[in-house]
């Protein structure tokens, strides 16, 4: 009898435990109701950001200028909006410049903005990427202008040199101590 009452006990367990796992697997979302979920999460914080956007729009034109963020960036119910969507716009300036394509891009479209952010916030570390992305463009478009202006200068300069040396040559005679002969 103790033999029959531990068989059917354990055979019950066996059972149970079966049937909840298989219980629990129907419960879970699988990846294509997951990837669904995110897409409309996604275009609902898409909706928010161009309302969002349209209220930043202060002339109307359907593009948010870099002066409309940055002012509105300053008032905490606009960045608490943004940070209740996952978004830290801490500082306007260098969220704006990190969302245009160039830093000559003073003004980007609501519909893209609204795009760039959502694209942008992934993860974290995605915009930090963006950021040293557009600082890296900055400083090589900064030392390309630096190397132009200053080539310029040294040409000018080893041509006055050249022509100073060329002209030290003929008028006066080298000197006794002198290591240097052109």
């Amino acid at each position: 009898i103790f033999y029959i009452t531990f068989y059917n006990f354990a055979v019950m367990n066996i059972l149970t435990g079966i049937f909840v796992e298989n219980a629990m697997k129907l419960c879970r979302p699988d990846d294509e109701e997951r990837v669904a979920e995110q897409r409309q999460k996604d275009a609902r914080d898409m909706d928010e950001l161009k309302r969002l956007a349209v209220s930043i729009d202060t002339d109307g034109s359907g593009t948010i200028k870099k002066d409309e963020f940055v002012f509105a960036a300053q008032d905490p119910e606009f960045v608490s909006c943004f940070a209740a969507l996952g978004i830290d716009v801490a500082d306007g300036d260098a969220f704006f410049k990190n969302m245009a394509r160039s830093d000559y891009e003073r003004e980007i479209d609501i519909d893209d903005f609204a795009r760039r952010v959502i694209q942008a916030r992934v993860n974290a570390t995605s915009l930090d990427l963006h950021g040293l992305v557009f600082q890296l463009q900055q400083g090589l478009e900064q030392m390309h202008n630096y190397q132009q202006k200053h080539s310029i200068a040294m040409k000018k300069y080893a041509a006055e040199l050249t022509s100073y040396a060329s002209a030290a040559r003929f008028d006066a005679p080298p000197r006794a101590d002198s290591r240097l002969y052109l």
